[in-house]
């Protein structure tokens, strides 16, 4: 682990304790993802891993994470919450104990159970008719396109499927998934997780005095983050997606209410 103190000459120090799979779900592990130009942590997430898999395409999930592995915690884990490459890590964890690729497991256990045909971590030929491009907003105002459709990674399978991101869908395919969590881990007679699974998920699980983003009023929990009080006597828990390719569009605010 990175020595935080002023005086500390990135010297490195031994963590207080192992990351355990509750810190990777909650993103207090210590990891990091490379956005932060102030990190000496996070310039090495931008030369060690997104820096070796643009020059590297070919780098698979297991080389990804064990790039990750050598980089140094940003701070004793449990104790902070730091967005970060953590659920790609789960990704990889999931790969090893299910004992098939980690997007596999996601079509056989998740996907095909909850009938979302058009997910999945590339859009395959017969389904490029209905890949549509990425707009971004424009300088001064008005929309511009980010990326075209040809040319676009997401039709080809990724050598790294990310458990942090990457997969592309529908509209019709999320809301099937989010209905599930609504109706407490069941949908349509399938069920994919127990109730008090979903309810445990769906608990603030954040060190006191911990935040998510810097916003009091929000927590997280196992891979959800959770609005604090609002209104007070209920939990609310807000799911964020990622849609597009190239440049992400980020579309927050689902609202799901835990009774």
């Amino acid at each position: 682990m990175l020595d935080s103190s002023p005086d500390s000459q990135k010297r490195l120090i031994e963590p207080n304790r192992p990351i355990s799979i509750r810190d990777l779900l909650t993103h207090t592990a210590g990891l990091s993802y490379g956005f932060d130009d102030n990190f000496y942590v996070d310039e090495l997430y931008r030369k060690n891993v997104w820096g070796k898999i643009d020059r590297n395409p070919n780098m698979t999930l297991e080389e990804m994470v064990s790039e990750i592995a050598k980089i140094p915690l940003l701070f004793h884990p449990g104790s902070n919450f730091h967005y970060s490459t953590a659920v790609d890590v789960l990704g990889y964890l999931v790969q090893v104990i299910s004992g098939m690729p980690f997007e596999d497991f996601l079509k056989q256990r998740i996907f095909d159970p909850l009938g979302m045909p058009d997910t999945a971590f590339y859009v395959p030929p017969e389904k490029t008719g209905r890949f549509t491009v990425v707009y971004g907003p424009e300088d001064g105002g008005g929309v511009k396109v980010v990326e075209q459709v040809k040319g676009s990674r997401y039709l080809n399978p990724p050598k790294a499927p990310s458990g942090g991101g990457g997969l592309v869908s529908t509209a019709y395919d999320y809301l099937r998934f989010c209905q599930m969590l609504l109706n407490q881990g069941e949908f349509e007679g399938v069920r994919l997780l127990g109730r008090k699974t979903v309810e445990l998920m769906t608990l603030d699980h954040l060190p006191c005095g911990e935040n998510c983003f810097g916003n009091p009023q929000e927590g997280f929990g196992l891979g959800v983050s959770v609005v604090r009080d609002w209104p007070s006597t209920k939990t609310w828990v807000r799911l964020e997606i990622t849609v597009g390719v190239g440049r992400p569009i980020l579309i927050s605010g689902l609202i799901l209410k835990k009774t």
